[in-house]
């Protein structure tokens, strides 16, 4: 590859990497916080299939020149330097923060933690085991996979190159044509299929390949003489308008339901919006972007941009658990959910600049130090130099955002309860208010609502003195089948007449109606079995108060 035509400057790339991280951000922000008014799509998906062409693009364009067969080794250290340090970190800060006082101890928990060590996770087909833990490292554990491949698909020359990146096409292509006639033959099996073909590293290749033939692509694309900044901003428009574009055909307006029939390729309709439709669109916008010298390129090179860029992989590591940590502190869950979003994505900014600082850099430099054999005249500078770096700006104004984010939350969390459970006991039937679980609680209030393809559950209640059973939620088929039980978000607030309440609320997609007549709820615990309710439309013998009849199959 003539080097002499790779782009130097990367700095617009840099700084599209944060917003593609700030891309998944908004997709869990929207999950975590109920953010109900938001229609983002497959905004997360879309994302991570940016991430893996960019990677391919990234890798490409840095090892294209220099990677040999001696030199794999040292590759491979380098990728394993550059994300398992910090990867480690956020898994044993998940454990800390939620698995304190339920640490892994089965053996089937540990091999699930072992996956998660060791980034084999999406080999797996059941997506509980995929996402567990820290579920956002689901996609690192796919980038591993390129990692492993990539020092072959780099030393091929342009013609074995693009015989390997047409079979890559025709085996993915393959492999969702197989999946469609599976799920056609057992549709039980849809959900597997998807899971497989979303997490599974294989079925990502194609959008790392891309990558790398796009860093092929721009390494022999002559230079042009001179800055044109009409036309480079005109083409950066373009290249950005056929992403968004491409987004809303497959994205939130669904516009390939106008191209392909729901029923024709159910399985299609499912994996191409979670990245690998989006492919050529994002291939062209990297290969512009990497040499562009338009507006757009130029303020995605603005130095605050390109250190958000360098801290993105902290940010994407980390924003899941501080939302989690608002989900379960009840800040954002009514109306005033704009002030649970800034303080979210303000403390996953800083937190993700105090690991960049602390953790990840370091790490990368006393690995690679140890692998080449100057650690003794490297550590000092690895070390020092984050210690420094606690004098700068981004580090003091980080543990600042850390201290204060919480403080603000707890003056605000309670009265935003108190409103969010207002307005569901206002919205709640008369049947479903005052019910007393026996020794357990009083029922103030349940409503359940669908609105979009979300489910909505909150239950208002008073716990009795003598409350020792857990609060369930199931949802039930015809004759009181259990099909599966909801999670709960339980919170304690204070009523404006004083008087301290719990707010349980779920909100989960449709999907997890599907074959259900109705939702129940009750009180159980394995000493003392279920509490009897007094009154409303019961089943279980009583035990349980069916909360929400499911449309269409309330008659089941």
């Amino acid at each position: 590859m003539n080097s002499s035509n790779q782009p130097r400057m990367l700095d617009a790339l840099t700084g599209l990497r944060f917003v593609a991280a700030f891309c998944v951000f908004l997709h869990h922000a929207r999950e975590r916080l109920s953010i109900e008014s938001w229609n983002l799509g497959p905004l997360g998906g879309f994302a991570v299939g940016f991430f893996f062409v960019l990677s391919g693009f990234i890798l490409m364009h840095v090892y294209g020149q220099t990677l040999n067969s001696p030199g794999i080794s040292r590759f491979l250290v380098a990728r394993f330097a550059r994300v398992w340090p910090l990867h480690i970190a956020c898994l044993a800060l998940f454990l800390l923060l939620f698995r304190w006082h339920n640490l892994p101890s089965s053996p089937d928990e540990l091999l699930r933690l072992l996956a998660q060590v060791t980034l084999t996770q999406t080999w797996d087909t059941k997506i509980d085991e995929i996402l567990g833990y820290n579920g956002v490292a689901w996609s690192i554990s796919v980038e591993a996979f390129f990692y492993a491949l990539f020092p072959l698909l780099c030393m091929l020359d342009d013609r074995r190159f693009l015989r390997a990146f047409a079979a890559i096409v025709a085996a993915t292509i393959m492999a969702v044509a197989l999946a469609e006639w599976s799920v056609g033959m057992h549709p039980d099996g849809r959900a597997t299929a998807l899971t497989v073909l979303h997490f599974a590293p294989p079925m990502r290749l194609f959008e790392f390949a891309t990558g790398i033939a796009t860093a092929r692509i721009a390494a022999r694309w002559p230079a042009t003489s001179g800055a044109r900044t009409t036309r480079d901003t005109a083409v950066d428009i373009v290249a950005f308008s056929l992403v968004a574009l491409g987004f809303l055909c497959l994205g939130p307006a669904q516009w390939i339901r106008y191209v392909i029939a729901p029923d024709t390729l159910p399985v299609a309709q499912q994996f191409l919006p979670k990245g690998a439709g989006f492919t050529p669109a994002f291939a062209f916008l990297i290969l512009w972007m990497a040499r562009s010298r338009g507006m757009v390129a130029k303020l995605l090179s603005l130095r605050p941009l390109v250190y958000l860029g360098e801290i993105s992989f902290a940010f994407y590591m980390v924003h899941a658990m501080i939302l989690m940590l608002f989900q379960d502190s009840g800040l954002g869950i009514g109306a005033a959910w704009p002030l649970g979003f800034a303080l979210a994505l303000a403390a996953s900014l800083a937190a993700a600049s105090l690991l960049h600082l602390a953790i990840e850099n370091p790490a990368r430099e006393l690995i690679l130090a140890a692998w080449d054999g100057k650690l003794a005249g490297r550590w000092r500078k690895a070390v020092l130099e984050p210690v420094a770096g606690w004098r700068r700006g981004p580090a003091l104004t980080s543990v600042a955002t850390l201290l204060l984010c919480p403080w603000i939350a707890q003056y605000t969390v309670a009265e935003e309860r108190a409103a969010h459970a207002a307005e569901r006991i206002g919205a709640a039937p008369t049947e479903l208010r005052d019910v007393v679980f026996a020794d357990e609680a009083v029922i103030v209030a349940a409503h359940g609502e669908i609105e979009g393809e979300r489910f909505n559950l909150a239950i208002v209640y008073d716990p009795l003195p003598q409350h020792s059973r857990s609060l369930f939620v199931h949802v039930t088929a015809g004759k009181g089948k259990i099909l599966r039980q909801l999670i709960l978000r339980d919170v304690e607030f204070v009523a404006p007449d004083g008087q301290v309440l719990r707010l349980a609320t779920a909100d989960v997609p449709v999907a997890e109606l599907d074959g259900a007549s109705s939702v129940g709820i009750g009180f159980w615990s394995q000493g003392r079995g279920a509490s009897k309710a007094n009154r409303g439309p019961l089943t279980m013998g009583g035990h349980r108060l069916e909360v929400f009849a499911v449309p269409g199959r309330a008659g089941s």
